[in-house]
């Protein structure tokens, strides 16, 4: 199963701290890597950070409590030296940002930096207030004070006229809010960097297509933990043409992600003939996922047995997927709904033993199973359990019927071609001879 895992390919488009939720995961599972070899990947991430208390721990779980790591030690010093200092630096500012008088400056003149700058002289701002505020937001995120560093940087983004350092603390502030899960913030903050890529006109193509691709793998903790978003994903990655773009080219592996979602969401179904096309455009072996496979077995080969032994890797995919652990079951669920209905689609009688065996259940299950989808679906059709058969009911239109349904825009196409013939006779306003 571990060549179905994205860790690696997701890491390579992350923070190091946006890593470590996703080892974390592993640690808790354990089903596909191995625990230690994890832990120590965990121990190597947090050593290149500030969250020194966090990697000396970890240290005791791979090496016992009796093994002292002195060098971690050592730089629980410095960093606890350097946390004292920041606080002294930091100091005017929180007194300056506490003041009722000043706070009701900086929202009213928030979009005017050099007025704001005049109009906080007499509270004791001073230009070099800025750089300690992104240098302190560095700071507090690297130890993994997340809720502090979004706050800095926030009130340097406030200060701040120098649009690429601004840019670059709104990725910081992204950052800071999905690991402190402020869902709602980091969302506005996505929509923001979204904006921001698409209109900053001194970026390459090639440089907005790799800022695309890293808010895209980013987005990932937003939409799968922000309870009114799953579906966004799908209008992020498919309807809007960058990002598409984006995943077709650069970021493939995502298309497991939009899949499951497109399968959940009926509003999904729209799109799955556009996520096939991509799969299908693909070279041979550059994509191989049991999500995707499946996909393309069901709807575009109508391959119904490996469609569900595609299925059944899936059920594994998922349960060590840190998205979507969570929706394995709804995933499940709603893919051996859609087995059915292009079953069905195709299909007049229908074998209930044999469905059973094609989504996994046992005959008696399955036949429980299929009377609720008929009902919920309100598919027409019944269940034979004598002869173990579902019979689709089959009602071909009435020739009145079919008359009305291909002559009913007849009238429009009509007036629409009177029209096109009206214009055509007529001169056009627009052109003047010169005389």
């Amino acid at each position: 199963m571990a060549q179905y895992d994205l860790t690696h390919k997701l890491s390579g488009h992350l923070d190091r701290h946006l890593v470590l939720p996703l080892l974390d995961f592993h640690i808790e599972n354990g089903k596909v890597f191995d625990k230690k070899d994890v832990q120590q990947s965990k121990l190597t991430l947090l050593s290149q950070t500030g969250m020194i208390d966090l990697a000396i721990d970890t240290h005791h779980e791979l090496h016992g409590a009796a093994s002292e790591p002195k060098e971690l030690l050592a730089r629980r010093e410095e960093v606890a030296a350097e946390l004292e200092g920041w606080h002294a630096k930091l100091e005017p500012i929180f007194v300056m940002f506490e003041n009722e008088e000043a706070l009701a400056k900086i929202q009213a003149l928030s979009h005017q930096p050099e007025a704001l700058y005049e109009a906080l002289q007499p509270f004791g701002y001073s230009p070099d207030m800025k750089d300690t505020l992104y240098k302190a937001a560095k700071f507090y995120f690297d130890i993994g004070q997340y809720a502090e560093a979004a706050q800095f940087l926030y009130n340097f983004r406030v200060l701040s006229n120098d649009a690429d350092l601004n840019f670059s603390a709104l990725w910081g502030k992204l950052a800071a809010e999905i690991l402190n899960s402020q869902w709602e913030s980091a969302l506005e903050d996505m929509n923001l960097l979204l904006e921001y890529i698409d209109g900053k006109n001194n970026f390459t193509p090639a440089q907005q297509l790799q800022q695309r691709a890293w808010l895209m793998h980013w987005s990932l903790f937003i939409f799968f933990n922000h309870s009114d978003t799953p579906e966004g994903l799908l209008d992020l990655f498919m309807r809007k043409e960058a990002c598409c773009n984006a995943l077709e080219t650069v970021c493939t592996h995502l298309l497991r992600y939009v899949t499951v979602v497109a399968i959940i969401h009926r509003r999904g179904r729209e799109i799955i003939r556009d996520i096939g096309r991509i799969v299908q455009k693909q070279d041979e072996g550059v994509l191989d996922d049991p999500v995707t496979n499946f996909l393309i077995s069901l709807t575009h080969k109508f391959n119904f047995e490996e469609a569900q032994k595609q299925l059944k890797l899936c059920e594994e995919v998922l349960d060590n997927d840190v998205f979507l652990a969570p929706l394995k079951d709804a995933f499940l669920d709603r893919a051996r709904h859609y087995i059915f209905e292009i079953y069905c689609q195709i299909h007049s009688t229908i074998s209930i033993p044999m469905l059973a065996e094609k989504l996994g259940m046992t005959a008696d299950k399955a036949e429980e199973w299929i009377v609720n989808l008929i009902r919920e679906a309100r598919l027409d059709a019944k269940i034979d359990s004598a002869a173990g058969h579902v019979v689709m009911s089959r009602e071909v239109p009435s020739i009145y019927h079919q008359v009305i349904e291909r002559t009913k825009g007849l009238s429009i196409r009509t007036q629409f071609m009177l029209d096109a013939l009206k214009r055509q006779g007529k001169p056009r306003g627009h052109f003047r001879r010169n005389k």
